[in-house]
């Protein structure tokens, strides 16, 4: 399903990304655009913590010239309703994460401009997505889910490498997913250009000792991302995978916020770095690829889970991916 048009459309994008985002990073520490990771001390230098603003402009500029040119593999207009909308809503997010980055939004400002934006992308996605749930239903649980995976996607970028790992799960998964299948969809095209941003981001800036970190300008733009494909894959019927590949994110938070908030009584934006896969590091003494480690054993069990899945015809191979995130969850947990 890829053309010599798009090989040489991701080399493209992958060259001026990775000039782009070194320039960046210099002029970054010039003008210390740089601050500690957190008051635990997880970094023991400064580092860069907006490394999204060029990651998301590379992202739309690319993104839009394939929409001009109709250089996509797959007739958008014929596979999403309203595509156009998946484009401005993502330039909309990453302008208000940009202010929220740099001026600060309170959280409750931050969460009205997430679901109205999201509600309005509630026009990209095919209803109904089940034939069980009443539709009205299912429109205001979409909206919640989704502003939930934006969150999460933006809580788990606290360890090196821990939120790119995450992302390139998802996408590499819909890659096997379609290969697989044979089903070739917008999030297959959307995991294409994102794959080599994203390795690149990882292997070059954010591996341990990181150089950079996504922040708010990225995690939240790819969190409405990874919303888009979950919930595509949903209307596709998958509604197994989607929960599979995004299983360790949604369990480390959803218990972690059920902690803080119920048990704690604490608000649930407080930020106590209690997230599972921070303990290690914050309580345990250990290094940031000790906890990434992990993270890469869990998205190839992951991977192993969905091949088997379609290769066998069988969906109690998801277990296998739902499984390892559990241990996961148990192993950053322990108590030493």
């Amino acid at each position: 399903m890829i053309n010599t048009n798009h090989i040489i459309l991701i080399i493209l994008m992958s060259i001026c990304y990775s000039v782009l985002n070194y320039i960046y990073l210099n002029y970054s520490k010039k003008k210390d655009f740089l601050r500690t990771s957190s008051e635990y001390k997880l970094h023991k230098e400064k580092i860069c913590n907006n490394g999204g603003l060029v990651f998301s402009l590379i992202f739309i500029i690319f993104f839009g010239y394939q929409s001009l040119t109709n250089g996509f593999i797959l007739d958008w207009e014929k596979e999403i309703p309203r595509p156009e909308i998946f484009y401005i809503i993502f330039i909309f997010f990453f302008i208000s994460a940009i202010v929220d980055q740099f001026y600060g939004l309170h959280p409750v400002y931050r969460l009205v401009i997430q679901i109205t934006l999201v509600f309005i992308s509630l026009s990209i996605i095919y209803f109904p997505i089940t034939d069980f749930i009443p539709l009205k239903l299912e429109y205001l649980l979409v909206l919640y889910f989704w502003v939930y995976i934006i969150n999460t996607t933006n809580f788990i970028d606290g360890i090196d490498g821990m939120m790119s790992v995450s992302n390139l799960n998802i996408y590499l998964n819909i890659i096997l997913y379609s290969i697989l299948t044979k089903t070739f969809s917008v999030a297959y095209e959307v995991s294409i250009l994102l794959i080599p941003l994203t390795i690149i981001f990882l292997i070059f800036f954010n591996f341990p000792k990181a150089k950079m970190f996504i922040g708010d300008t990225g995690s939240i733009p790819l969190g409405f991302v990874n919303g888009f494909l979950i919930f595509t894959l949903i209307s596709s019927g998958e509604l197994f995978l989607a929960f599979a590949i995004f299983s360790y994110p949604f369990l480390d938070v959803t218990i972690t916020l059920f902690i803080k908030t119920f048990i704690k009584k604490k608000l649930p934006w407080a930020r106590l770095y209690d997230y599972f896969f921070l303990k290690p590091v914050i309580h345990h003494g250990r290094s940031h690829l000790y906890v990434l480690n992990f993270n890469i054993l869990n998205s190839i069990m992951c991977l192993l889970s969905t091949y088997l899945v379609y290769s066998f015809n069988n969906k109690l191979y998801f277990l296998i991916s739902i499984s390892s995130s559990i241990i996961l969850l148990l192993i950053f947990g322990k108590k030493r």
